[in-house]
């Protein structure tokens, strides 16, 4: 039963997190993403051209330590996050990636 659940469960969840209005969905990530770094670490996001203005309207006010720098090489909802010590692609895509992951584990 669990086996024929799982990729329903996971299908709407991709669906509900792809319906979120982008500012959200991307204040979303980087306040989960930021709260699973050390607090004195100083973090970059890395975006696609076309949504640095809309990523840096949207952390406005969240958090001082974020700098947002353009990546050519990222596709439109890519967003990776580089701290001294680490880098991770925290996009929707990714998020989805890890909870199919988690639920093939369990």
């Amino acid at each position: 039963m669990e086996s024929l659940v799982t990729p329903v469960v996971l299908k709407a969840v991709a669906r509900i997190v792809g319906s979120l209005d982008a500012d959200e969905r991307v204040r979303r990530l980087v306040t989960q993403a930021i709260a699973e770094t050390a607090e004195t670490q100083r973090v970059t996001l890395r975006v696609a051209a076309g949504e640095a203005a809309m990523v840096r309207k949207t952390v406005a006010g969240l958090d001082q330590r974020i700098d947002v720098v353009v990546d050519q090489l990222l596709s439109a909802g890519e967003i990776v996050m580089e701290t001294p010590t680490s880098r991770a692609h925290i996009g929707v895509r990714e998020q989805i990636a890890a909870l199919m992951e988690a639920a093939d584990r369990d």
